[in-house]
């Protein structure tokens, strides 16, 4: 409980006892303190004490002051600090002090638990060195430093200096050394004479675009210099070993160092008195380190797809392409070719001009090799016939530009038959759009008489029969109906004219290449499935309502989203209005909502108006009519006694 206000049965005025156990003082302050808050004791003549909290300093102190104690001040003036004297003191439950002094010259030492003693200072401790024996130094003794090759040792006012002398290389300094050994060396420049050797790697980091390595020599004769050698010492030489290489480093856009060109050394035979050498050339290709070349010592191959351009005019003596493999001219023009002499030679466009002109009669064809001197801009003038071996016999012209007339004279009944024209043998492209005009197929060169059986007919099928003859009738094996066709595509639009489209149970109307919206009826439930977002738009344009898969659902007003399902549950854009006053509940008797949080509550049933605003430790009451404000008087109670109790809210 807290002192306030003592009343008189709680004081004994003799002995000025008080009953409660909790004294509060400045009980008035509610806001942020900024005055010391203490005791002063009134000791008259002598200057007074006084035990405070430093409001400057957030701290305690034991004080002598002037201050009367009386009114309050931000500051109370401090003369001196008391001293505190108790049985024994324990620092934060970590340290725990002696409770007697300790000895002259002794020190603090702690146990390692918290525990806190006095100690003597040993009179010796043991000096010991990288080598040599080791030796006790006592209290009282002097300790000599003393400098080797190369170090100088000097003291001055009680400091210890230890520094190299001129017979060490410093960094601003230089000094030849003579056999020794540097472990990770960085050396900013090369320079003397003599030979040398590095055991590791050698690292050379620059800052400029100037040679980071020259090797120069003054040697006048004609041998090669300076010579660069990279020597692979193995003791288990072999075919195929590689030898050195030269990598060329550079990083991505992703700040990641890659390797983008490499020069390889490699043996291509080992033998003694035989051997034969390659130099292999190696590429980054589409993020892949690949072999792209190799200068044998018997020839140069160009590897994983690697292709030779030629900028001008190159001759080759001799060029023999592997099995299976083309030559690839890229729309140039192969020129100064002779003429064939062989089945398997290569013609010109001379040759075989020259070929057909100088032919007489009627140009024959008799099989399919007649035509591969023929190039496909070729020009027959005479009759072009085909002769076949027999009547199932068949022959591929692949695609011919007829400049001519057909007529039924040149197509015999007889020539063309579903047996003779594969399915795939007439498509369009090897039709043209204009290879088949009314310019080039005149009135009489189809007739009912060259399509006999097709004659019209007041309803009925199209038939076909097993020579491609085609008859319309009334009956027949034809397509009669759309449910024999079991790909339908339509000219158009499809109109109901008046009925409807029904759907049968689980049938589905599927919506976009990739079935992204299906609709169906189950027996029991409607279906609609979206890949993706299903989206529903007003004729305008408008925005209506969205159905994420897998997230939330959204409702919108002209546009504008109001209502979002959340994975916390439901999320609102505006006020939730009734159709009308007093007509709907938030909750109910059974079903309860658990927290309402509001701003401040404004309860208003048409007859009164009043707001509920909370302040920090009371409720208030405003009255929006009379403008009056009331407090609650709220009774602070134990929270085990509150109904519901709060550890049960």
């Amino acid at each position: 409980m807290a002192f306030t206000r003592p009343k008189a049965a709680q004081i004994d005025f003799d002995a000025t006892n008080i009953s409660d156990s909790l004294i509060r003082i400045n009980s008035s302050e509610t806001g942020a303190n900024a005055n010391d808050i203490g005791i002063v004791f009134e000791r008259g003549s002598h200057t007074n004490a006084a035990l405070i909290f430093d409001e400057s300093t957030d701290t305690f102190r034991f004080i002598s002051t002037t201050h009367s104690g009386a009114g309050s001040t931000s500051d109370i003036n401090i003369s001196a600090h008391h001293a505190l004297h108790v049985g024994g003191l324990t620092i934060n439950t970590a340290y725990t002090f002696p409770t007697s002094d300790g000895s002259a010259n002794q020190f603090l030492q702690t146990d390692g638990s918290g525990a806190l003693s006095f100690a003597t200072v040993t009179s010796s401790f043991t000096l010991a060195a990288d080598s040599g024996s080791n030796d006790s130094f006592s209290t009282g003794q002097t300790l000599t430093i003393a400098g080797g090759t190369g170090i100088d040792t000097t003291v001055s006012d009680n400091n210890i200096s230890i520094a190299i002398d001129s017979t060490v290389a410093t960094l601003t300094g230089s000094q030849t050394l003579t056999n020794k050994t540097l472990t990770n060396p960085t050396i900013n420049a090369f320079s003397g004479t003599g030979n040398g050797s590095i055991t590791g790697t050698l690292s050379i980091v620059t800052t400029t675009t100037d040679d980071s390595l020259l090797i120069t020599t003054t040697e006048d004769s004609s041998s090669a210099a300076p010579v660069l050698t990279l020597k692979r010492n193995s003791s288990s030489v072999a075919d195929a070993d590689y030898l050195g290489q030269i990598k060329f480093k550079g990083e991505n856009d992703a700040d990641q160092e890659v390797i983008y060109a490499k020069i390889t050394g490699k043996i291509l035979d080992a033998s003694d008195g035989t051997e034969d050498g390659i130099i292999e050339f190696a590429h980054k290709k589409g993020g892949s380190n690949v072999i792209t070349s190799r200068f044998r010592s018997d020839s140069y191959q160009l590897l994983n797809g690697t292709q030779l351009s030629v900028d001008g005019t190159s001759t080759f003596n001799g060029v023999t392409v592997n099995s299976s493999q083309t030559i690839n001219m890229g729309s140039n023009r192969i020129t100064t070719v002779a003429d064939p002499t062989s089945a398997q030679d290569a013609a010109t466009k001379a040759y075989v001009d020259s070929e057909i002109a100088g032919s007489s009669g009627d140009s024959v064809f008799s099989s399919d090799a007649d035509f591969d001197a023929v190039t496909a801009t070729a020009t027959v003038t005479e009759d072009l016939s085909v002769v076949t071996s027999s009547a199932t016999s068949s022959l591929d012209l692949g695609t011919i530009s007829v400049q001519g007339i057909v007529t039924s004279t040149a197509i015999v009944d007889a020539n063309v038959t579903t047996a003779k024209i594969a399915d795939d043998a007439v498509t369009t492209a090897k039709i043209p759009d204009d290879a088949v005009t009314t310019a080039k197929i005149p009135d009489d060169a189809i007739t009912s008489v060259k399509l006999s059986g097709l004659t019209n007919s007041s309803s009925g099928v199209v038939s076909a029969d097993g020579d491609g003859t085609f008859s319309v009738s009334a009956g027949g094996s034809g397509l009669s109906n759309v449910v024999e066709d079991t790909t339908p595509q339509l000219g158009g639009d499809l109109a109901s004219n008046g009925n409807n489209i029904a759907m049968a149970d689980n049938d589905e109307i599927r919506v976009g290449s990739g079935n992204d919206i299906v609709i169906k009826w189950d027996a029991t439930d409607g279906h609609i499935t979206a890949l993706g977002t299903l989206n529903i738009d007003g004729a305008d344009g408008h925005e209506m309502a969205k159905f994420v898969d897998g997230g939330a659902v959204e409702l919108y007003h002209n546009d504008v989203k109001k209502v979002e399902t959340t994975s916390g549950g439901l999320s609102v854009t505006g006020s939730i209005l009734p159709e009308a006053n007093g007509t709907r509940d938030l909750g109910s008797a059974s079903l309860r909502w658990q927290n309402i949080y509001t701003s401040d509550l404004n309860l208003n049933n048409g007859v009164g108006n009043y707001t509920v605003v909370e302040g920090e430790e009371d409720l208030f009451l405003y009255n929006n009519k009379s403008g009056k404000v009331f407090k609650f008087a709220l009774i602070e109670v134990d929270p085990s006694e509150a109904t519901p109790k709060i550890e049960d809210l």
